[in-house]
């Protein structure tokens, strides 16, 4: 299946500003590994992951920032090999002037004299009115994924296990303050200083990461966000 210019372009910019706050928040290039995620692929694999072992794999995925792994287990066994081949063939189709005006263009703003200013300048106005909306995305997404859970077909207590999960992340959204402008700040500094040495140059220099790679850049990633967090 043939992508998009548009689409292209999106992924090289995606995985590149991911490596970028990857380097810059924990200042290494390796992702956590999951044993339980894994073991639970496997179980998925066979038609025999349960709703429990899915929701524990999925936080403990999220501990030790295996995103490969915990891609993995919330795709499809179809959806998983897509992505897989759509990011193979981003790699072999060559770049074209509109995606490298993007990464161009999006490299060049944050290595700006005044970056941080410049970005934090157009994000705050902004911030107010998402962390308004916040608590309101919180309880609906909660509430979806309860009510899911209560008209799956899984025994009284994985139903049981999976509410308390949910609850427990409910929880923890709400008391986090995602729309601090120190927060912010802080993470769109790390992405600035992270522009101005990291080796992602070009967009050639993006397509040289494979799949695995790139998810891993990721994983790191997800590191610095629960640090800044």
């Amino acid at each position: 299946m043939a992508i998009s210019s548009t689409l292209r372009g999106a992924l090289l910019s995606s995985t590149a500003a991911i490596s970028l706050l990857a380097l810059a928040a924990c200042g290494g290039d390796k992702a956590g590994n999951s044993a339980l995620a894994e073991k639970a692929i496997v179980q998925q694999n066979q038609g025999k992951l349960t709703a429990a072992g899915a929701m524990n794999a999925y936080a403990d995925a999220l501990k030790q920032n295996d995103v490969r792994n915990l891609v993995e287990l919330v795709s499809t066994k179809v959806a998983f090999e897509e992505m897989k081949t759509q990011f193979a063939e981003m790699k072999t189709e060559p770049v074209s002037t509109d995606e490298r005006r993007q990464f161009t263009e999006s490299f060049g703003r944050l290595t700006a004299p005044d970056a941080v200013d410049s970005i934090m300048k157009e994000i705050e106005p902004k911030l107010a009115e998402y962390k308004n909306q916040l608590p309101g995305y919180i309880a609906m997404g909660a509430g979806a994924l309860q009510m899911q859970v209560a008209n799956s077909s899984v025994n009284a207590d994985e139903k049981a296990s999976a509410t308390k999960a949910i609850s427990a992340i409910q929880t923890w959204a709400s008391k986090t303050d995602f729309a601090d402008p120190k927060r912010a700040r802080k993470a769109v500094g790390a992405l600035v200083d992270a522009a101005k040495s990291i080796g992602l140059k070009t967009p050639e220099d993006v397509k040289a990461l494979s799949f695995e790679e790139a998810l891993d850049k990721v994983g790191v990633c997800l590191g610095g966000f629960k640090k800044v967090t």
